[in-house]
């Protein structure tokens, strides 16, 4: 090997191809394993949903679900996409208002108290006090560190208790004004912002939000666009869920999309009640397009799946053969783990 140069240059080429594929490798998996960590963390361990028209009845079904013996706690939501208008100002000292800036987001309608026994949802929320340990890591002049920049109860109660808009919590990438830092946190960037305090700090203003319903048999309904007060950010550190999703509370945006409770009346010409007015037939209960499901300890995502589709089925098949329920539920739904 030493008596020819030849031998010792192909050695060295191949000690660096085998160095070069350890570290692609090694750089890689824990990418993905970052990826796969922070995907569960936002889904729980198995996915129930029903797109656009929601399941009815959730709230039965979900007590159904948390009394099996394989499943921890479960969580509804609805998941829909809407336009976002951002309350930016001039971005330029000498340019002109850009007030018409729009966003389309990906929105979640949640319920924070249920939401948090599913997954680490406070731990998602930005703007709240450092624990012990996260405050040692923090740099001097963090935000978090001021106790005025604690918003961890209005993101609880998604309402901000000094205005009258109900509260939406916005990924911490979808402001343009929040810069990321080499550590990982953030800061307002100020540049070209001519704000009277010099900071574009999220829940100090407020947006619009636009929804449009979809009805059961597919055709678009009015938009409906309400004013949301910004009561917190978030950072579950996948950049496209970051960048793109809001959470609104579960009832507003129920309300939005025409997915909560309401009476139901005959559209038969001619059938009416005393007053004149069309019959009514009785109550459509409130939907919910998903549902969150976290595993009890030492069962797996797959076996907690397997359980909730036989117990969909019968929760289905009763609630066909009860004469009592007026809406059925659908016959079929994505049961799903959260890798899948």
């Amino acid at each position: 090997l030493t008596t020819r140069i030849m031998p010792v240059i192909a050695v060295a080429a191949v000690a660096l191809c085998v160095t070069l594929v350890i570290v692609v490798v090694s750089v890689m998996t824990g990418f993905l394993d970052m990826l796969r960590n922070s995907g569960r963390t936002l889904v729980g361990d198995v996915v129930v949903s029903f797109e656009l028209v929601g399941i009815p009845h959730y709230e039965e079904f979900i007590a159904a679900i948390e009394a099996l013996p394989e499943a921890e706690a479960a969580s509804p939501l609805v998941e829909t996409f809407g336009l976002l208008r951002m309350p930016y100002g001039p971005r330029t000292s000498g340019g002109g208002n850009d007030t018409n800036t729009l966003e389309t987001v990906q929105v979640w309608g949640i319920d924070p108290e249920s939401l948090a026994r599913v997954v680490d949802f406070e731990k998602l929320v930005y703007w709240r006090t450092p624990s012990d340990e996260e405050r040692s890591a923090l740099q001097e002049d963090d935000p978090r560190l001021r106790p005025e920049h604690d918003r961890l109860a209005e993101a609880m109660a998604m309402r901000d208790p000094a205005s009258p808009h109900p509260g939406i919590i916005l990924g911490m990438e979808l402001s343009r004004f929040n810069a990321r830092q080499r550590d990982g946190s953030y800061r307002t960037n100020r540049s070209g912002d001519t704000t009277q305090d010099g900071t574009y700090w999220m829940p100090n203003f407020d947006v619009t939000l636009t929804l449009v319903p979809v009805t059961e048999s597919g055709t678009l309904d009015a938009q409906e666009k309400r004013p949301f007060q910004i009561v917190n950010e978030f950072r579950s550190g996948v950049y496209q869920i970051d960048a793109n999703r809001v959470f609104i509370d579960l009832a507003t945006a129920q309300s939005m999309l025409r997915l909560d409770q309401a009476d139901r009346y005959s559209t038969t010409p001619g059938d009416l009640d005393e007053f004149g007015k069309p019959r009514k037939l009785g109550t459509t209960p409130a939907r919910a397009t998903t549902i969150l499901v976290k595993a009890a300890p030492g069962t797996t995502p797959e076996a907690l799946r397997d359980r909730i589709k036989t117990l969909y089925s019968d929760f289905a098949r009763a609630k066909a053969e009860d004469p009592a329920v007026e809406v059925k539920m659908p016959n079929f739904v994505f049961i799903k783990t959260w890798e899948e």
